[in-house]
């Protein structure tokens, strides 16, 4: 399908290119709006969830995860990809089959599950050894409080999820340690993921 020329109606206007070109990667609309609200001070969530819905209407943009109630991620069809491309020079890769976007939308929306799974990569990139809830819960102290019974559920949750695994016990108490999986990472790597740069604007939408 060929991408749509310059005159076409979703050019017009600097929220529409804004938010297609601030779909970079897999994004739930609040994203997205947080993205695009940088260098768009009146846009409203509910204008990008509008623009979202054209762009859908339009074979632009899908959503991975439709059946969420909430959490729901947005990304560029083939022919969005494209268009994006041709227009804007920016080349995106079209989403891996084997990710679990499910439980990656789980993780974004999820503020606490966010930073112990990102804290327990953090303690094992750092070598720290003792992986146990109190340690994941004092070294989250400065950035993001949880109670100890808080803690436990989550890493029960991410445990479940297959995101996290026990790989020990300490000596003295015997309590768990745990260690982040391939599949835990490469949400990690899929979440820390920056934008990538933005081409330049064809002069006819700078006037």
């Amino acid at each position: 399908m060929k991408a749509w020329k310059l005159d076409s109606w979703n050019w017009r206007g600097k929220q529409k290119r804004a938010i297609i070109q601030g779909i970079y990667k897999p994004l739930t609309s609040f994203q997205i709006y947080k993205i695009v609200k940088q260098d768009n001070h009146r846009i409203t969530p509910q204008d990008v969830l509008s623009w979202l819905n054209k762009f859908i209407s339009k074979k632009m943009v899908y959503c991975i995860n439709p059946v969420a109630v909430t959490g729901r991620l947005y990304f560029l069809t083939e022919y969005g990809r494209n268009t994006v491309h041709e227009e804007f020079g920016i080349k995106l890769s079209p989403v891996p089959d084997y990710f679990d976007w499910n439980c990656y939308s789980k993780i974004v929306r999820g503020r606490r599950r966010r930073a112990v799974l990102t804290e327990i990569h953090d303690m094992q990139m750092r070598g720290f050894e003792e992986r146990i809830a109190i340690r994941i819960k004092q070294s989250l102290r400065g950035k993001h409080p949880i109670c100890l019974n808080s803690m436990i559920e989550v890493l029960k949750d991410l445990t479940k999820s297959k995101l996290i695994r026990q790989t020990g016990v300490t000596k003295k108490r015997e309590l768990k340690v745990y260690s982040i999986t391939q599949e835990g990472l490469n949400i990690i790597k899929e979440f820390q993921r920056k934008p990538v740069s933005i081409g330049m604007e064809s002069e006819r939408f700078k006037r």
